[in-house]
């Protein structure tokens, strides 16, 4: 492996299932790219199962790396960027299964296309009984915004299948933020909106594990406030994304007044007067 690999997959573990740590630790190992580093972080010290478990893979691009104390998700997440020396960083929750084109295809998409910041794909939703459903989102920037601004709670980036260029978190000091537990991605994602051009791949490159005991089923109720209150400060935040898809794309101030619209390719005052001529930024 080179001393500094193109790629650092960070996973936060925390009282993690055995099989399923073990499942998603043997899908980044068997990537079909090969040259990252695989940071792991273990926020629950005192569970020695999963210190056997990560002690038994001899794999050199595993880092194995324990939290004195519990400090929680989003601290853990943050350590984990801080301590990356990827161009790119692959996140990977820890009870979710990476298809084995994942990182090459998210890699040769960043490569080829210097302007995108982030870069996730379609998901794979499977339930305990091993029933799966093919979760698809939009693909281009501007749809994903657009239904991101439109509708609380949407967040069409999988965290799990995520990867970004380190570059965009050192420029912008993003962070998770633990005040917004247990939607830290939602409000990171939110963030990083207005900073750099979003995509997500057509190919299904991750199968995410539905269950009663992971974070979305367990804190729902929390989820559902936290959302809301997340999408309402990104509106009041970005007053200037578009909100709307009508004949116009409008560009409102504090959600309400017209400033701009965007019309055949030229930004128009007060929807009537053109101004600029613009490519797509959203």
């Amino acid at each position: 492996m080179n001393k500094t690999p193109k790629v650092s997959v960070v996973t936060p573990i925390f009282n993690t299932a055995p099989e399923k740590l073990c499942d998603m630790i043997d899908s980044i190992l068997s990537q079909t790219f090969t040259d990252f580093e695989f940071l792991i972080l273990n926020d629950s010290p005192n569970n020695k199962t999963l210190d056997d478990i990560l002690l038994k893979y001899k794999d050199p691009r595993i880092k194995y790396i324990k939290n004195k104390k519990n400090i929680g998700l989003a601290k853990s997440t943050n350590k984990l960027f801080s301590m990356a020396k990827g161009k790119y960083i692959a996140i990977t929750d820890h009870d979710d299964i990476s298809l084995p084109t994942r990182l090459e295809k998210q890699v040769d998409f960043l490569d080829q296309n210097p302007h995108v910041g982030l870069v996730s794909a379609n998901v794979i939703v499977q339930s305990p009984n091993h029933k799966q459903t093919k979760l698809t989102r939009p693909s281009d920037n501007f749809t994903l915004k657009l239904e991101m601004m439109r509708q609380k709670g949407r967040c069409l980036i999988s965290n799990t299948c995520c990867m970004i260029r380190t570059s965009l978190l050192n420029e912008t000091h993003i962070k998770f933020e633990e005040e917004y537990f247990p939607c830290c991605d939602y409000r990171f994602y939110m963030q990083l909106m207005p900073h750099t051009i979003f995509h997500n791949l057509p190919d299904y490159l991750v199968i995410y594990n539905s269950y009663p005991e992971n974070t979305s089923h367990k804190y729902e109720k929390l989820m559902l406030d936290m959302a809301g209150e997340i999408w309402m400060k990104a509106r009041s935040n970005n007053p200037f994304m578009p909100h709307t898809e009508n004949k116009q794309t409008k560009y409102l101030l504090f959600g309400k007044i017209l400033l701009f619209s965007r019309e055949n390719g030229f930004i128009k005052l007060f929807g009537l007067l053109p101004i600029i001529k613009i490519q797509k930024r959203y």
